[in-house]
């Protein structure tokens, strides 16, 4: 019996960055590798045309930009080109991951009723704060036969909300084998003693801020430390203000993006990483949090936040910590726990990161596959 195929909707996808582009790319090439035919329709955000082609021609997978070019509204060049793909490759699996994906799930289910439509749901798309996910993500969520929550955090969202729907928590994974060719090489030290990590877009949600505020606490003990964001610098601006305000602008370095092995140099040469993401008044909550693994696969150990997607996660005590993410002294006394018992802990986050690859996790989906 030939294999399914499969469309996959999602909000996010490389080049471009992301916690949900970078699942959903190990997810489908590691599909690929199991020879199912995949394709991706897509945004195509923080990256151009020419960055898509070379990816997708790099990568071998069959992937559909929309990009936020011409005369029409992205919404309506999204929902054109899913019509398109769904007709032309009569996929007998649609998998939607990210919000506007959903509704895109929402509209294929009126037309394709023997398919099979899985949502994959990371956080915000299950807390129904906008007027817009009441009228469209609940009702949109309602139309697919399954709901897959990266988290148990996440499906403690949605489980009060739907009752008939199959649901699974399948968490979050990373691709070892690829990390592994990274791993191989020699790595540079990041500035300072210890060297923190936060790898993400720069927004409240992220937290880099958590850890500025932090950091007159963790100066009395650390006096050489150094803080290193990696990612968007969306808020650079905002968080630069707030460490001038508390005299902590020199123990701080705003990387911006990074090219692939200029992020894994990164996760090497810090001492350990600090994920303190904040949920937010409109919903925009952490999922789970991909970079603690990646940390964690180069032997660094995590720090983050209580209360949200990040808790799966973190093996609390043994990979790194899980703190209030406004409470500076007990980040203080996370950091302190890791470096008096780092050499354990590093190990254990690395065997942590190994049980979280993409060809364990994907089997789960395959199953589900098969049902």
């Amino acid at each position: 019996m030939p294999l399914p195929k499969i469309l996959f909707v999602c909000s996010e996808f490389p080049p471009s960055p992301g916690g949900i582009g970078n699942h959903g790319f190990n997810f489908i090439n590691t599909l690929k590798s199991k020879s199912y035919l995949v394709k991706v329709l897509t945004d195509l955000t923080h990256a151009n045309q020419d960055e898509a082609t070379r990816f997708s021609e790099k990568s071998g997978l069959k992937i559909r930009y929309v990009a936020r070019a011409g005369m029409l509204p992205i919404q309506i060049r999204r929902i054109w080109a899913a019509l398109y793909l769904a007709f032309s490759f009569r996929p007998q699996i649609i998998i939607c991951s990210g919000r506007f994906s959903l509704w895109i799930g929402w509209l294929l289910h009126f037309l394709f009723r023997r398919t099979q439509f899985i949502a994959i749901v990371h956080g915000n798309e299950a807390v129904f704060a906008k007027h817009s996910d009441r009228i469209f993500t609940r009702p949109a969520l309602r139309s697919f036969n399954t709901i897959v929550s990266v988290s148990s955090f996440t499906q403690s969202l949605i489980l009060p909300k739907f009752k008939h729907q199959t649901y699974l928590v399948i968490p979050n994974a990373i691709d070892t084998a690829d990390l592994l060719t990274y791993k191989l090489t020699e790595p540079k030290k990041l500035e300072g003693n210890p060297a923190l990590l936060t790898v993400g877009n720069m927004t409240l949600r992220k937290g880099q801020q958590n850890v500025i505020k932090a950091l007159p606490e963790l100066l009395k003990s650390f006096p050489d430390i150094q803080y290193h964001c990696v990612g968007l610098k969306t808020r650079a601006a905002e968080n630069m203000i707030l460490a001038k305000e508390l005299g902590v602008e020199q123990h701080i370095t705003f990387h911006g993006k990074l090219s692939m092995d200029e992020l894994m140099a990164a996760y090497k040469g810090c001492d350990l990483f600090v994920m303190l993401s904040e949920t937010q008044p409109d919903g925009d909550l952490e999922g789970f949090g991909i970079a603690i693994l990646e940390a964690n696969f180069f032997g660094k150990p995590a720090i983050g936040s209580a209360g949200c997607g990040i808790e799966d996660a973190i093996d609390h005590g043994k990979t790194g910590y899980k703190v209030a993410y406004n409470n500076p002294t007990e980040i203080t006394e996370a950091v302190k726990g890791i470096l008096s018992d780092y050499k354990a802990m590093s190990n254990e986050a690395v065997k942590w990161a190994t049980k979280h690859n993409w060809d364990e996790v994907a089997e789960r989906y395959i199953k589900l596959f098969n049902r």
